[in-house]
């Protein structure tokens, strides 16, 4: 064996180019083969040393470089042979401590408090997500309440049969309450107008379920019936349609004409309004400048004229009674409710409308809350 040569004092092979730990005494030794051997706890005798490697091959090439440039040289870790700075007393890569001779299992650590790449990820995507829902929080919360909040009412009309217009502040509230939560108690504009819009469905909705509830108890039944059944015995003939019934369909098609264009109309009773055209009687309710225009205009018919106005009011009639027969019998879809809704409202309805968009908007804003 030529000197400088490295030979493992265990298997006998070169241990140039390749992790090596030396001792004490100057014998080297793979890093391999010392772990494998401590593992096992003993202490083997040394085997013979191998023939030395061709002057000129790779072996004695690396076997004349520097050993502290080498892996295993005698700057390095005698438990693993990687490099180690002169003054370092533990092998940061196995844990082996120069001084005592022993190996401590080592394992790189991380502060519990900063987070891995893949946790700043998480964290940033899942606070991209909540900013990216957290305008329709209050839009999900008032549109819970004021479901709750109209079926509330309707139940209240269907065991009362009435429709109790202070209900429509409490789903007001509701919505608001609502859409407060959705903020997280922290109310503001947006969530104010939010849960004013889901008070006004809401009410809407309420209106329309109670309307049907109304439609479909054995009450309105029954009068529906009635209705229908007097319509049947209606057999109206040439001889019940008369001047006075021809004059009195062109009188009401002319008020109503008028009205349509918004024009002042002077009504013989200063109390009576255009809502009650359909109540009024002719020609005694009907403005006098009216009466006397479809007066002329019929007198100015001749007899053939006559009859022939009188046979298209009759035809008139019979229609309008087939047409109210059929409402009546298949009932009324979402679009009839909803004209009949606004039909019939009056001041108390708009009392409580405001009332339950005042208390949406304060709750919801938070007004209340910060009160």
């Amino acid at each position: 064996m030529s000197q400088g040569e490295k030979i493992c004092v265990h298997c006998g092979q070169s241990c140039a180019g390749q992790a090596r730990v030396k001792d004490a005494k100057g014998n080297y030794a793979h890093t391999a083969c010392a772990e494998q051997l401590k593992s096992k706890g003993t202490q083997p005798t040394p085997r013979a040393a191998a023939k030395p490697e061709q002057a000129g091959s790779m072996a004695a090439i690396l076997a004349d470089i520097d050993e502290a440039d080498m892996i295993g040289g005698e700057h390095s870790c005698q438990g693993c042979g990687y490099p180690m700075d002169d003054n370092a007393m533990i092998c940061l890569h196995c844990g082996f401590n120069r001084n005592s001779g022993r190996q401590f299992n080592t394992k790189v650590g991380r502060d519990p408090n900063k987070p891995t790449a893949g946790g700043k990820a998480l964290s940033m995507g899942a606070s991209a997500g909540g900013m990216a829902i957290a305008p329709f929080l209050p839009i999900i919360g008032a549109v819970v309440a004021g479901t709750i909040g109209a079926s509330i009412w309707a139940a209240i009309s269907y065991f009362t049969q009435y429709e109790v217009g202070y209900v429509a502040s409490i789903v007001g509230g509701m919505c608001g309450f609502g859409a407060l939560l959705g903020t997280d108690g922290e109310g503001n504009a947006w969530s104010g107008t939010i849960a004013v819009a889901a008070a006004i469905a809401a009410i809407f909705i309420g209106k329309m379920v109670t309307l049907n509830i109304y439609m479909n108890s054995d009450e309105f039944k029954q009068m529906r019936d009635a209705i229908v059944t007097e319509l049947d015995t209606y057999e109206y003939t040439l001889e019940d349609v008369q001047a006075e019934e021809v004059q009195a369909a062109w009188a009401f098609d002319r008020v109503e004409l008028m009205i349509n264009e918004n024009r002042v109309i002077d009504w013989p009773d200063e109390d009576f309004v255009n809502e009650d055209l359909d109540w009024a009687s002719f020609p005694i309710d009907y403005p006098k400048d009216v009466v006397r225009e479809v007066e002329s205009r019929w007198n100015d018919l001749s007899e053939d004229e006559q009859l022939a106005a009188r046979e298209a009011e009759l035809a008139d009639l019979r229609s309008d009674i087939d047409l109210a027969k059929s409402e009546l019998t298949r009932g009324m879809n979402n679009s009839d409710m909803a004209n009949t809704i606004y039909e019939h409202l009056d001041l108390f309805d708009g009392l409580w409308a405001v009332l339950a968009l005042m208390a949406a908007w304060g709750v919801g804003a938070g007004m209340v809350a910060n009160d």
